[in-house]
């Protein structure tokens, strides 16, 4: 029997163990935990808390009545499982089971529980089992855990749907995320790009732009966009990239390949032109069939009248009709064998010695006679003779032309011829006239071949075209300008050259007698420079007429020609030049050789220029301005 003291200290130890039991209690009610024990032979719960209470079931509906028994409170859909779990945690001594589950409530409303529970060996009296355990209201957590779920799967859904991929950089222009549709291929694998240089990535001259764009992108806010070319091997791809501000010092670029846009633009840019050439052609040759028949008419009719004996009245001035209609008809088919002859790339250049005021004094006398009444013709030249090295009659044939057109639009007023020697070594011819003068927007036209601005004068309308392509040919420039109802200024300088040699080589080489290659480099390389300006042609000969031999052409007629005759190991060709049509001569190379080296000079940032050379065929780029070392280097690589 236990003495007193036992007894007493055993109710305080009960006491102890009861007050902590209820702390405990006190603190898995503060958390939201309902503690229970589960009896397998009864199936009976005893709940050790408040268990509705604590774990908010009164607010669905529940009350002691459902919680008795598992299959009063639990969502039906669950109990298989949870019975399950029982079972198994009975009959296998496990030692902790976690199970998750829905509470459902009288109105359908549910709750989501999470159990945990083990059952002790021996827990029961005379070998029954019984499952200790708790719940924890996990409905919150579930419910930001679908939330997250379903906007992982819109996420999911959206970057499947973009049009291409997202880069974030951050401000130092490196790659800190990713984002693209799981059926896309990069050229890097997503784990080599993130934490990558973007200067790895994309060429100087890209990483410039986007660098640019993304500072002023974060510094006001707003959506920059940009395009670029991305070139890899023998390929080349296009891009256009959307960036906007992302987080703190980071921006997102929306980047989608551009590339059919692209080739669309070319297609139908080519496509224009086409048309715009046969709609041209198709004017010219009616209006040529027109032009050739006036004179023709007039020249036939007339002789008719002449041959009949009988008829005397009016012959001076039939003759004459005769006459100025037989001179029309000359020019006419002057014309057209001139334009023959550009197209086929068989127009002649003669150089010789030209005493310039001479010529200039024989091209006023043949068209003093011509001056209309009350029209003046004037010539205005330095004093001093003046000789240079040129095709006297080509330049004959352009001021004709000019003063020709001065005659037909001035009624009164004056022609005035002038020559200019300028500092710069070169010599201007200009033919001023105070006549009816052009419409601004019709200046552009002026050379354009099929062109006539004026369908009630009489010609052709390829006047001051060929006349562009002469003066081009002997290494000059031509102009015009005017005022409508003032006058018209058409003037074209040539270089002032010393030599026979110095001019004959400043021609294209299409246009004359080839050079031999110096008998001591018997095994030099040619390249064929397709280069129009004269400053950019004498860079690359100071830097590469050393170790090749150079073949020059300044026109696209002349490259033909000369890519033809010549057989070059190398073309080197401006794709800038307004004057040539680059793209088209470089697909020309590539359909008669696969094997010759095209490299193509652009000015820097000229990407569109760039991109269509390459898919054109050219070999490399070489951007300008450019270092001596970097031409030569390029060439080096290929020949």
């Amino acid at each position: 029997m236990k003495s007193e003291s036992d007894q007493t200290k055993q109710k305080e130890d009960i006491e102890y163990l009861r007050k902590t039991f209820h702390k405990v209690l006190s603190i898995l009610s503060v958390h939201h935990i309902g503690l229970w024990e589960y009896d397998a032979i009864t199936q009976k719960i005893t709940y050790l808390n408040d268990f509705l209470e604590v774990l908010g079931l009164k607010k669905i509906g529940l009350d002691h009545t459902h919680i008795n028994r598992l299959d009063g409170y639990i969502h039906p859909d669950d109990l298989p499982v949870f019975t399950s779990a029982f079972d198994q945690a009975l009959a296998s001594d496990a030692k902790n089971n976690v199970i998750r589950y829905r509470v459902l409530g009288r109105n359908n409303e549910y709750l989501w529980m999470e159990d945990h529970f083990f059952a002790p060996e021996n827990a029961g009296v005379n070998g029954s089992r019984k499952i200790i355990g708790y719940s924890i209201d996990i409905d919150d957590q579930v419910k930001k855990e679908e939330k997250i779920n379903i906007l992982e799967m819109r996420y999911n859904a959206i970057v499947e749907a973009l049009p291409g991929f997202v880069f974030v950089f951050d401000d130092k222009f490196f790659l800190r995320d990713v984002f693209m549709p799981q059926s896309m291929q990069l050229f890097h694998s997503m784990k080599e790009l993130i934490g990558m240089d973007g200067r790895e990535i994309y060429s100087p001259e890209v990483c410039e732009l986007f660098i640019e764009s993304m500072q002023n992108c974060l510094k006001d806010g707003q959506l920059r966009e940009i395009e670029y070319p991305v070139y890899l091997k023998d390929l080349s791809f296009y891009y256009q990239a959307r960036i906007v501000p992302y987080g703190e010092n980071m921006v997102l670029a929306l980047i989608q390949d551009i590339g059919d846009r692209v080739r669309r633009i070319e297609e139908l840019v080519e496509t224009r032109k086409r048309e715009e050439s046969n709609i041209m052609k198709s004017a010219f040759f009616a209006n040529m069939s027109h032009e050739i028949r006036t004179p023709l008419n007039a020249i036939v009719g007339f002789s008719e009248i002449l041959a009949n004996d009988d008829y005397t009245e009016n012959k001076e001035e039939f003759i004459e009709i005769i006459r100025a209609n037989s001179e029309l008809l000359l020019q006419l088919i002057n014309d057209i064998l001139d334009i023959s002859r550009i197209e086929s790339g068989k127009i002649e250049i003669v150089i010789q010695q030209v005493e310039i005021n001479s010529l200039l004094k024989e091209v006023a006398e043949v068209y003093q006679i011509k001056m209309l009444p009350g029209v003046e013709l004037k010539l205005i030249q330095p004093e001093e003779k003046i000789y240079t090295y040129t095709d006297p009659n080509r330049v004959k044939q352009v001021l004709y032309n000019f003063l020709s057109n001065a005659v037909k639009h001035t009624q009164k007023g004056s022609i005035t011829i002038r020559l200019n020697a300028e500092k710069d070594n070169s010599l201007t011819f200009s033919v001023t006239d105070t006549g009816s003068g052009i419409e601004q927007e019709k200046l552009p036209f002026l050379f354009q071949r099929f062109e006539k601005l004026n369908n009630y004068a009489k010609g052709t309308g390829l006047g001051l075209s060929i006349a562009k392509s002469l003066v081009e040919h002997m290494g000059g420039e031509i102009m015009a300008s005017s005022v409508f109802g003032e006058g018209s200024t058409f003037s074209f300088n040539l270089p002032l050259r010393e030599t026979k040699e110095e001019a004959e080589s400043a021609m294209p080489d299409s246009l004359r007698k080839k050079k031999k290659i110096d008998p001591a480099h018997p095994g030099q390389k040619k390249i064929l420079v397709i280069e129009p300006v004269d400053s950019e042609y004498r860079t690359i000969q100071s830097t590469l007429a050393k170790d090749y031999a150079l073949v020059r052409a300044i026109t696209t007629d002349e490259a033909n020609t000369a890519y033809l005759t010549e057989v070059p190991d190398l073309v080197l060709i401006n794709i800038s030049a307004p004057s040539i049509n680059s793209i088209d001569l470089i697909k020309r190379i590539r359909t008669s050789s696969s094997f010759i080296p095209v490299i193509s000079l652009t000015t820097h940032g000229n990407y569109i220029d760039q991109e269509f050379a390459i898919k054109a065929g050219s070999n490399d780029v070489v951007l300008r301005p450019y270092s001596a070392s970097r031409l030569q280097d390029a060439i080096v690589a290929y020949i």
